[in-house]
Formats: C-alpha cells, sequence, structure tokens
C-alpha cells in the first residue's frame, strides 16, 4: 500500500514560505510520518501529525501586496488538492516517491523530532515571536538578530524541560506509591510468618512434653517385660496393677458393671427358655439397670478425674 501524497495548496494571497524543512516549493507534504509508512498507520494520525509540525512551523505566509498575482483561471490543479493536502492510491508522483517503510518508526520519528526542534528556533516559533515569519511591511525578509534567536531558544528549551521534569516527576510518583504497597504487602507477610513460628514453637514444646511422657511409659512397660518376662505362669489377678486409689476404684466399678451386663445377658436367657417369669424378671431387672447406671456414673466421673490429674502433671513437668 503506497503512502499517502499531501500537498499545501496556499490560497491566492498566501505563498509556501521558502526553504521550509517539510515543504517543498511545489508543495510536496514530506514528514516522518509519510516516509516511513506502514499499513497500521491511519489518515487520522498522519492529520495529528501534520498539525503538529506546522503548528510550530507554519508552511504559508501572506503573499506581499505588491506581488499577489491574479486569480488562476485553469481549476484543473485545484481538483487535484484540497485544504492542507490529498490522498492518491496511486500515481506518477506516488511512484517517482516510493514508501520507505521501517518498523523502528518511534526511534526514527523521535530523531526526526529533535532536527525539527533545532529548525523551529530558526524558522520557525522564534521567527514567529519576532513577528510575521521574519517579513517586514513591505514583504522583505529581515535578520533576526542574535539575541532575540538566543530568547526565544531559551523559551523553547525551558518549555521542552518542563515537560520532561514533569514526565520524570510523574514516574517517581508512581515508583514510590508502588514501593508502599510492596512495604505494606511485606509487613503482612512478615506478621503471617511471625504468627506461624510462634504456632510452631508451641507444637515444639507440646511435642516435647509428648516425647517425655512415651519415653516414661516405655521404661515401665520394659521393666515389667524384664521382671515377667522369665516367668512361666502368671495369675491373672496380679495382672492389672493399681497405680493409685483411683485406678484401684475404676477397676472395681468396671468389674461390677460388666458383672451386670452378665447377669443380665443371662436372665434374657432364662426368660426366653421359660426359666423365669416375667414378674421376677422385670423386678430384678431393674434393680440391677438402677446398679448398673450409678456404677456407669462413677466410672465417668474417675475418668475425668484422672484426666485432670494427668493434664496438670503433664504440663508441669519440664521440657527435656
Amino acid at each position: 500500500m503506497s503512502p499517502p501524497v499531501c500537498f499545501v495548496r496556499p490560497t491566492a494571497d498566501m505563498m509556501v514560505k521558502p526553504g521550509h524543512p517539510h515543504v517543498t516549493s511545489d508543495g510536496y507534504v514530506k514528514i516522518p510520518y509519510t516516509s516511513d509508512w506502514r499499513p497500521d498507520f491511519t489518515m487520522l494520525e498522519l492529520v495529528a501529525h501534520m498539525c503538529s509540525i506546522f503548528g510550530n512551523m507554519p508552511p504559508v505566509f501572506r503573499r506581499p501586496a505588491s506581488s499577489r498575482p491574479q486569480n488562476r483561471a485553469n481549476g484543473s490543479a485545484s481538483a487535484a488538492t484540497s485544504g492542507t493536502g490529498g490522498y492518491f492510491q496511486q500515481g506518477s508522483y506516488a511512484q517517482s516517491h516510493p514508501p520507505q517503510p521501517s518498523p523502528y518508526y518511534s526511534s526514527q520519528f523521535q530523531s526526526h523530532s529533535r532536527q525539527e526542534s533545532e529548525e523551529i528556533s530558526l524558522f520557525g516559533s522564534s521567527q514567529q515571536s519576532l513577528g510575521a515569519s521574519s517579513l517586514s511591511n513591505s514583504g522583505v525578509y529581515t535578520e533576526v538578530r542574535p539575541e532575540e534567536r538566543a530568547a526565544a531558544l531559551k523559551v523553547e528549551v525551558t518549555g521542552k524541560i518542563q515537560m520532561q521534569l514533569e514526565k520524570i516527576f510523574k514516574r517517581v510518583r508512581d515508583d514510590i506509591d508502588l514501593q508502599f504497597e510492596h512495604e505494606v504487602q511485606l509487613t503482612q507477610s512478615r506478621e503471617n510468618v511471625e504468627r506461624g513460628l510462634q504456632s510452631l514453637r508451641f507444637l515444639r514444646d507440646d511435642i516435647t512434653r509428648a516425647k517425655s511422657v512415651v519415653e516414661t511409659q516405655d521404661q515401665e512397660v520394659t521393666a515389667w517385660l524384664e521382671e515377667y518376662e522369665g516367668k512361666d505362669t502368671v495369675d491373672p489377678d496380679t495382672i492389672l496393677v493399681e497405680g493409685d486409689a483411683l485406678s484401684k476404684q475404676m477397676i472395681k466399678t468396671l468389674a461390677e458393671h460388666y458383672a451386670i451386663e452378665d447377669a443380665l445377658y443371662y436372665m434374657d436367657r432364662a426368660l426366653s427358655n421359660d426359666e423365669m417369669e416375667l414378674s421376677v424378671f422385670l423386678k430384678e431387672v431393674r434393680k440391677l439397670s438402677r446398679k448398673q447406671f450409678m456404677c456407669l456414673a462413677l466410672v465417668q466421673k474417675i475418668h475425668a478425674k484422672q484426666q485432670e490429674l494427668a493434664a496438670s502433671s503433664y504440663y508441669s513437668s519440664p521440657p527435656s
């Protein structure tokens, strides 16, 4: 796809500025956007680039009154171009100026912009501040004094420096905000890690106490095995050795509970075999059930008391 071909068509009382860096004497527009044209470029961006460039460096100026030509009778040339430019898909002029696409348009356009900024001080904004594109009322070019040129260049450079500083300050502010967000996240992560370490310390202490208890019980079991391993016969009544009064009471109560359970079982079988009357069965069942309930309640109380004593001794023992 060929790049658009644009021309500057001055009116009858205007003329193309001689020596313009982007407009030839016949009005042909030369800007980096068209010379480095790519298929994804648009006409809207092209117009924006021309507005930016020609806003700083006007391509035309008012023709002096003494040299204004008569209106042209031939309108074919004006039909080829309109306004500030025209667009041709194909043509002799487009073929004589083939496009040169480049994938690095941004960097090239920046270099062209730097050249344009230097030329602006000679042909553009500095001349506008000095008055009517360096033309006197008689239409003759006047020489710009070095002091005025230096002042205009100073104003332009100052504006560009301020613009760059604003961009730098904005980037620095964004970086600072990002660092603050990272600091908050790191603080939260540190708190989570500290809580995790504290939980691990508590778990380590519990495991140390549990290890001490297990080692003590292992020593007791080992000693019991060494004592009774060599004996051939074992008295069943000596297998369970009460360690304290609560254990002794627990064994006695459990024995009574299971004895009642066996009695109820055999009474049920006797009733099924018609060996016991129903009235006698119900009377004995109520009596044994009441006694069994009391045994279970006592077992629960003894068990709770043993758990309480075991917990107090567990946490009072120092970790090894």
